[in-house]
């Protein structure tokens, strides 16, 4: 059944994309402006940075603490969570799907990380909101410390903590993570195309905004 179904969304899309390509190439375009004007300024600064933070071992110290606290399968999920709030979504999704695949944790906590790791970028917060962002930046922290707490996991792995990556590693990592991002914009934006030609009103807004 899913793969019927993949299938004939699938079909749906490439017809759609063949009837309306200039509003699609516009769409794509207009999706990598806003980008590069606007995503990527505030996530490669606070993901370079992040990760010299990890990479000075301070970070791996101070989740000793998170890891009882939000009950953390081991201290590389809980180094995650404490990146996930400098850097934001979609980076966070990235890495945790990326510790997952190196067997750091498991995918049962990647699915519990993803339930309060979505913080929005605050560099871009500031940028957006100035002040008053300050007041939204907290109140994620703090909804995502609760959540954390209650959503419990007993499964504990006493993985050592070892993150040591060359500046130069880190250099090389940050395009696969940016086009990642920006490959899930577009491919997003592109599913939400076929919205444009319904009537607007409150169910087409919450799905557009449910996708964004």
């Amino acid at each position: 059944m899913r793969k019927i179904s993949l299938f004939l969304i699938s079909i749906f899309y490439i017809f759609f994309i063949c009837l309306y390509p200039k509003d699609i190439k516009q769409n794509i375009i207009d999706t990598c402006l806003l980008f590069v004007y606007q995503i990527m300024p505030s996530i490669l600064p606070m993901y370079f940075f992040s990760n010299i933070l990890l990479s000075t071992g301070i970070i791996s110290k101070i989740s000793i603490l998170l890891t009882k606290l939000l009950h953390f399968e081991n201290q590389y999920s809980s180094s995650i969570y404490l990146i996930s709030i400098l850097v934001g979504n979609p980076t966070t999704s990235i890495l945790i799907n990326q510790e997952i695949m190196n067997n750091h944790i498991s995918k049962d906590e990647g699915i519990r990380l993803m339930k309060f790791t979505s913080f929005l970028n605050p560099l871009f917060l500031i940028s957006v909101c100035g002040n008053i962002s300050w007041i939204f930046i907290i109140s994620m922290i703090s909804t995502s410390i609760i959540i954390g707490c209650l959503s419990k996991n007993t499964k504990y792995n006493k993985t050592t903590f070892i993150y040591n990556l060359s500046i130069k590693t880190i250099i090389n990592n940050t395009p696969t993570i940016l086009l990642n991002i920006l490959i899930i914009m577009i491919i997003v934006n592109i599913i939400k195309s076929p919205l444009t030609l319904l009537p607007n009103n409150i169910v087409i807004t919450y799905i557009g905004d449910l996708l964004d």
